[in-house]
Order: structure tokens, then C-alpha cells, then sequence
């Protein structure tokens, strides 16, 4: 077995004057034909290099969490409104938040809704609205969480706000929720001590926060690797359960003083749902932002990027023993952009689901260099692949 085929790519969003950026940090759900996918986009002319940049400067201050949604099993897809707006002033961002309501012994009361219907969404946002950060001429980041009963045409009026316990700040992620035996709700965030420099910055480490009342409170529950060392940055976490109960969580980790050209993608297990984890183990070098699945024959496969060294693009690999042993590298796709002897690409971000338990879907930020946009590159979109793992 193995091997990719009937490979097919379409296109989710972009825009002559739009950046898309990051599903990784919105998500991809469906029930059946219909899809929904989150992701971070913001106006853009592509005629500076500023007005692309990927942080509280650029799309994080001019931005918004688009929702878009297709009816048709992905090969179409329209705007379906903004789940968070980035870009209204932090005053109004932190009133919707209800962050100013917050006491030690109290705060907002959010509505017990029932998610554990098939219907059910929870999606996980950044908004730059929190503590001042001078330096940077910025707030810090506020990790929420928004809930739905209805696929996402309806969001719950307040959302649940994630409060950093072992760090100071937290980074979200896409899809990024679990449900015990027992009902409880697992989330899994990132934690971070700086927003300055993410890829480079040390105390970064996967944790998971857990919630007993619907996704309306979540609480610090474990840390699920920070290297004590210093030297390491682990983020990009995801769970995937498997039969014997035992939980593996894959990574992406690079060294600290490293940059796009070093991570790698690990793996560490736990078989107390999440409060004792392993050390984790390399799997896989140059693998950005990996994001795991299981089929329903039992295989996991890994989705990444390679942002360097060429031939750089959106690859896969895969076990058929729960993790034991893997394939070497299968491309989904790599007509974009190339890093070249010294630099890196920008990563795809991706999320993925399977769709009738074989057939994969893939979201991804995707870009090829374009004349007109006087900077080696060209406008950021969504794209999406299917295939099937033979």
C-alpha cells in the first residue's frame, strides 16, 4: 500500500486585493457536501511590502477571522461572514470580549450550549487586545473561542476567553478539540512567553486546556513538552486518539536559534488522557507546521511544508503501525515558490479532514511569484487539495 493518487486542487478564496492567510489558525469542518473553512484575511493592493507583513502590523491589525462555505463537497465556495474582526479598535475588540468584566472571583456568564451534536463547531481566535506591550506599540494577544450549534451560521453571543497559566501568552490552533469518555472537552494550544519574535523566541511549548461545561470555561490542564533547556521551540500541535487510548500529539520543533530552514516534526504519547506525556520523538527534518489524521483503515498521515531546502511544497508522510515507522516523503503538491540556496517560503499552514474515510481534503495557504507584485512572490490564497492515500 501507498503512494498518492487522484490528486486535485482547487481554489477556497483569494483575491487581486486580498491576503489570505492561515487555516491552521481558523479551520475546516464538513457534514457531508457542505464545508465550512476559517482563516485570517485582510485587504490588500500588493504594492508594499508592509501591507503583506505577517504580524500585529500588518494582517493581525488590518485583518479578520473570513469564514467561507460550500455546498457543493468543496469545488465552490462563497463568503459567509467574519467570525472576529481584527481590525476594529482593541477598545471595541476587548467590550466584545468582555475582558474589562473579568474579576478574580467572577466574570462574564457565558450560556451552557449543548456541543456534542454533529452540528456543533468550536473555532479559536487571536485578537491583539490584551496587555500593553510598548516596545512593540501593540496589546498582547487574547486567545477566545467561539461556539456554534448550527455549523457556523450562528455563534454563541460571548465568546469563552483562554487565560494563559503556565505562560504568558498562548497561540491557537485550528480544530484543536477533543471530547473524553467521560464528556470532557480537550483543547490544545501553544504557549509563549514573547510575541516579538515567534520563530525564534525560547519557552514555547504545546499545553492542553480543558473545559466541563461545554467549551463555556477552559482551564490549564497539562503541559505537554517545553524544552528545560531553553534551545528548543515546540508549537503546532495536534491530537489524534487511538484505539487502545492512547493519545499522540505531533509537533513542530526547531531550535531557537534557527529559523525556517530547521523544524522538524515529533511526536510524544500519552496514556493517561493527557496529564503524563513522553519525550517526543523527531519523525521527520524540514516538516513546517505538520497536522496529523487518521483514516479509518487505521493510517496516520502527517501534512506539511517544506519551506527549505528545494524542492520545497506540500508533502505527506505516513504510518500504518500507530506511529511506529514511516514512509518516505509523497508530494501533494509543489508548483510554488522556491527557497533557494539560503532563504525559506512562507509555510502552508495546513488543515485537513477525510472525508468519507479514505478521501482526504487539504486546506492550505498557497503562492506562486506573480509579475506585478514587485517582491519575490505574489498574492497569498486558500487552496485545496484532494487525494487518496492507495
Amino acid at each position: 500500500m501507498g503512494g498518492v493518487r487522484d490528486l486535485a486542487h482547487v481554489n477556497v478564496a483569494g483575491g487581486d486585493e486580498l491576503l489570505c492567510l492561515w487555516p491552521r489558525h481558523g479551520g475546516v469542518y464538513a457534514w457531508g457536501r457542505e464545508m465550512l473553512v476559517a482563516f485570517m484575511e485582510s485587504p490588500c493592493r500588493y504594492k508594499h511590502p508592509p501591507e503583506a507583513a505577517r504580524d500585529h502590523t500588518g494582517i493581525w491589525k488590518r485583518g479578520y477571522l473570513r469564514l467561507r462555505r460550500s455546498l457543493d463537497g468543496g469545488q465552490t465556495w462563497s463568503d459567509d461572514g467574519k467570525a472576529f474582526d481584527n481590525s476594529q479598535p482593541y477598545e471595541r475588540q476587548r467590550r466584545i470580549l468582555r475582558l474589562d468584566e473579568f474579576r478574580p472571583h467572577t466574570g462574564p456568564v457565558l450560556e451552557r450550549l449543548d456541543m456534542s451534536g454533529p452540528d456543533a463547531v468550536f473555532l479559536m481566535g487571536r485578537a491583539w487586545c490584551g496587555e500593553d506591550l510598548p516596545t512593540l506599540r501593540t496589546r498582547g494577544p487574547v486567545v477566545y473561542c467561539l461556539r456554534s450549534t448550527d455549523r457556523g451560521r450562528h455563534w454563541d453571543e460571548t465568546p469563552a476567553v483562554l487565560r494563559p497559566a503556565r505562560s504568558r501568552f498562548l497561540i491557537h490552533f485550528a480544530n484543536n478539540n477533543l471530547r473524553t469518555k467521560t464528556g470532557r472537552l480537550i483543547c490544545w494550544v501553544a504557549g509563549e512567553e514573547t510575541p516579538e519574535a515567534p520563530c525564534a523566541a525560547a519557552g514555547c511549548g504545546p499545553q492542553l486546556y480543558a473545559s466541563d461545561n461545554e467549551g463555556a470555561e477552559w482551564l490549564f490542564l497539562s503541559e505537554i513538552w517545553n524544552d528545560p533547556a531553553g534551545r528548543i521551540r515546540a508549537s503546532y500541535p495536534h491530537l489524534i486518539v487511538l484505539p487502545s487510548g492512547r493519545w499522540l500529539c505531533f509537533m513542530e520543533c526547531r531550535h531557537v536559534s534557527g529559523d525556517q530552514r530547521t523544524p522538524w516534526t515529533a511526536v510524544c504519547s500519552s496514556d493517561d488522557e493527557g496529564l503524563n506525556w513522553t519525550a517526543p520523538r523527531a519523525l521527520a527534518a524540514w516538516t513546517h507546521a505538520p497536522f496529523p489524521l487518521r483514516l479509518a483503515d487505521g493510517r496516520i498521515l502527517v501534512i506539511y511544508m517544506r519551506c527549505a531546502p528545494d524542492p520545497t511544497g506540500l508533502y505527506l508522510i505516513y504510518s500504518e503501525d500507530d506511529g511506529v515507522h514511516w514512509s518516505t516523503p509523497q508530494l501533494l503538491r509543489g508548483d510554488g515558490l522556491q527557497a533557494g540556496p539560503h532563504s525559506a517560503i512562507d509555510g502552508a499552514y495546513p488543515v485537513a479532514l477525510s472525508l468519507d474515510g479514505q478521501r482526504v481534503f487539504v486546506v492550505y495557504g498557497w503562492e506562486t511569484d506573480e509579475d506585478d507584485v514587485p517582491w519575490y512572490g505574489g498574492r497569498s490564497r486558500i487552496s485545496g487539495t484532494y487525494f487518496t492515500l492507495a
